[in-house]
């Protein structure tokens, strides 16, 4: 459940961005920035489905913080594309995940159990 969430967490900042600037179109209008509430219920669902078909054991500690950046980043361009399009809630989000996301990634760090 938790890969659903963080795809939905980046869903949340890439959609209005990508609909605002008709990278696609939604012919069915909901309440969130004009996109429908099935589409962050696909998504959810496509993740955490994925992620039970292919689960992934163990990842170095040095993967997953390059995986991080890479999401952060992403998510930060989002962001400011947001803030562009006055949108400037989204980039606060954008913001606020990036750091959750790091700190999720540091707690799980200090779980780990020492080699020596």
């Amino acid at each position: 459940m938790e890969v659903g969430f963080w795809a939905v967490a980046f869903d949340l900042v890439l959609d209005p961005v990508a609909y605002a600037r008709e990278f696609w179109i939604w012919h069915d209008q909901g309440i969130y920035y004009g996109i429908p509430l099935q589409n962050f219920v696909g998504w959810f669902v496509i993740a955490m489905v994925l992620s039970y078909l292919f689960p992934i054991r163990t990842v170095p500690y040095e993967v997953r913080m390059k995986a991080l950046r890479m999401y952060q980043m992403v998510l930060l361009f989002f962001g400011l594309l947001a803030f562009r399009e006055d949108m400037t809630a989204l980039l606060l989000l954008a913001l606020f995940i990036a750091a959750l996301a790091e700190g999720w990634v540091r707690r799980d760090r200090s779980f780990q159990k020492p080699l020596v």
